[in-house]
C-alpha cells in the first residue's frame, strides 16, 4: 500500500506541474495559422494576395499610364538627343567644307606684287592725255558728243537753238567751230587735242526778240558745263552780270568772274554782246 500511494502522489504532482505549465504560457495571437505547415500557410494567403492586388484598380490604371508616359518621354528625349547630334555633326561638315573652298580659292588666285615696271607701263598707257593735261588743257567736255549735248539741253529749255552742223572756220593747235542758231545769234566752240575748252555766243541784233533768245543761249551754256545746276542759282549768275527781270540789260556791263571752275567774260558790243565761258586754266 505505500508503494501505491507513492505513485499516486507522484503522478498527482506530475498533473499538477502541467496544468501550471499550460496556464502560465501566453497565447500567440500573431497568425492564426502559426500551426499549420508551410504548403497550408500559402494556400491559405494567395487568397488574401490575390484581394491585395485587385482591391483598387484605379489606382494601377493610374500607375501604368504613369509609367506609358515615362517611357514616351525617355523615347522622344532620346530622338532629340540623336536628330541634336546629327544637326551639329552636319553643320560642322558644311562649315569645314565652306572654309576648304576659301582657302582652295585663296590659294587659286595669284597675288601679283605691285612694281616699279608695272607702274612706270600704267602711266604710260595714255601719254596723250597726261601730255594734255599737263598743257593745260580742260578734258572734262569732249568734243566728239557736243552737238548731243546741245540739242539735249536746247530740248530741255523748250527753245529753237538747235545745232544743225559745226563749222570749222581755223585749224592749228586750238581748232575753232561755229555753228548758226539763228540770223542773229552765232555760238563758237574752241576745241584743244579734241575737248573743249570754251564757248562764246555772239548776238548781233539788240531787238527783244534776240535779247531773249540770247539770254536762252546764255542760260544753255551754263547748263551745259553745270548739270547739276539748280535754277536759282542761273537766276543767281544772271543777277551778277546785270540782268534784270523782263530782259532788261540796262546794268549789263563788261565784266568776268569765275563760277564752279569756269571763267565768264560779257563784252557788250556796238551791235550786241559777247558771252564767253571757258575752263579756268588756273586751277
Amino acid at each position: 500500500m505505500s508503494k501505491f500511494n507513492k505513485f499516486t502522489n507522484l503522478m498527482i504532482f506530475i498533473c499538477l506541474l502541467s496544468a501550471c505549465s499550460s496556464a502560465e504560457q501566453p497565447h500567440d495571437k500573431s497568425s492564426p495559422y502559426i500551426n499549420l505547415s508551410s504548403h497550408e500557410q500559402e494556400l491559405v494567403q494567395e487568397p488574401e494576395q490575390f484581394q491585395d492586388q485587385h482591391q483598387d484598380p484605379i489606382m494601377q490604371d493610374e500607375q501604368l499610364t504613369q509609367n506609358q508616359e515615362s517611357d514616351t518621354n525617355q523615347f522622344l528625349q532620346g530622338q532629340k538627343d540623336q536628330t541634336q547630334i546629327i544637326s551639329d555633326e552636319t553643320r560642322a561638315e558644311s562649315n569645314n567644307q565652306s572654309q576648304q573652298e576659301q582657302d582652295t580659292q585663296q590659294q587659286t588666285i595669284p597675288v601679283e606684287p605691285i612694281t616699279e615696271e608695272k607702274l612706270e607701263k600704267q602711266e604710260a598707257q595714255n601719254p596723250e592725255e597726261q601730255a594734255t593735261q599737263s598743257a593745260g588743257v580742260s578734258t572734262q567736255l569732249p568734243f566728239q558728243d557736243f552737238k548731243a549735248r546741245w540739242n539735249a539741253v536746247t530740248d530741255e529749255q523748250l527753245s529753237n537753238l538747235y545745232i544743225k552742223n559745226l563749222e570749222e572756220i581755223s585749224a592749228g593747235e586750238g581748232k575753232l567751230y561755229r555753228a548758226i542758231l539763228t540770223n542773229h545769234l552765232e555760238l563758237r566752240v574752241a576745241v584743244s587735242d579734241t575737248y573743249i575748252q570754251q564757248l562764246e555766243l555772239i548776238s548781233k541784233d539788240k531787238s527783244k526778240s534776240t535779247i531773249t533768245a540770247m539770254l536762252t543761249g546764255w542760260s544753255q551754256m551754263i547748263n551745259l558745263l553745270h548739270p547739276n545746276i539748280e535754277i536759282y542759282d542761273v537766276d543767281e549768275l544772271f543777277n551778277k552780270i546785270g540782268v534784270a527781270p523782263n530782259s532788261n540789260l540796262t546794268n549789263v556791263k563788261q565784266s568776268s568772274f569765275t563760277y564752279s571752275d569756269i571763267h565768264y567774260e560779257v563784252l557788250p558790243t556796238e551791235n550786241g554782246y559777247t558771252f564767253r565761258a571757258g575752263y579756268d586754266k588756273s586751277q
